[in-house]
């Protein structure tokens, strides 16, 4: 899942997540093998950069799959930071080293508060609307 020089911060299961691992859901068939916590992986290296949250490495009906899962504020003036965590993510990660299939999350700290243009910003970048849980 990790890119390289990374695989030391992965962590079993959902641990890298801490309390937001009570947040995700897992679909029968779905087991989750490894996580990261990406932004805190990278902070010293990339300080400055609107790091992603979090990665997680599962098997969906046996099949690998990496889960790339960001916990943000979810309001319209969110939307312009989230694009740019996704954004930098698609950029700075070697996506070659992700096993099968990929998908990105927004998972909302609250409630959820965002206008029909930044909806369709989210749509046009393939990203369903934030919910305060993830089913995977």
């Amino acid at each position: 899942m990790a890119a390289q020089g990374l695989e030391s911060f992965l962590e079993p299961g959902l641990q890298a997540l801490g309390a937001y691992s009570s947040r995700i859901a897992l679909a029968r068939g779905s087991r989750p093998i490894e996580s990261i916590d990406l932004d805190a992986a990278l902070a010293r290296s990339h300080g400055q950069d609107p790091r992603w949250d979090y990665g997680i490495g599962l098997a969906i009906d046996s099949a690998p799959h990496t889960a790339w899962v960001e916990v943000h504020p979810a309001s319209s003036s969110e939307v312009k930071p989230f694009l740019a965590k996704l954004a930098w993510l698609k950029r700075r990660l070697a996506f070659e080293a992700c096993r099968g299939s990929k998908s990105f999350h927004w998972i909302a700290t609250s409630g959820v508060s965002i206008d029909s243009s930044k909806r369709r910003l989210l749509a046009s970048a393939g990203i369903r609307m934030p919910r305060q849980r993830l089913d995977l």
